[in-house]
């Protein structure tokens, strides 16, 4: 009996660790919510590990124009995502990311 106490309780544990766990749509919702829908163009999301959020910039002009607005971004993003910890931009830089944006772009536009 003791060992189906332990059990349960392990899996409830493991279970409300899980309630800090965003998807993936969760998190481009929110980006929708705080990104203009033209920034939303030159954005997508790169990474979400362990409070670090990291978005994909699709030029130099707009990484730039993103560092700018950084701390505003962050503050609002932190009130919907509340175990951010950091808000990092980064320029797309390989093949594959590049073809990703194409495809959101012609999505986007159909």
């Amino acid at each position: 009996m003791e060992q189906i106490k332990d059990t349960i309780s392990i899996v409830l544990s493991k279970w409300q660790k899980r309630q800090n766990f965003l998807f993936v749509e969760e998190i481009e919702n929110i980006l929708k919510q705080v990104f203009s829908a033209t920034e939303q163009k030159h954005l997508m999301l790169a990474s979400w590990r362990q409070g670090v959020l990291e978005l994909s910039v699709d030029s130099s002009v707009w990484l730039y124009y993103f560092s700018l607005h950084k701390e505003k971004f962050f503050l609002h993003l932190k009130q919907l995502i509340p175990n951010l910890q950091r808000l990092d931009f980064r320029l797309k830089n390989s093949l594959s990311e590049k073809k990703i944006f194409a495809r959101k772009k012609i999505r986007d536009k159909i």
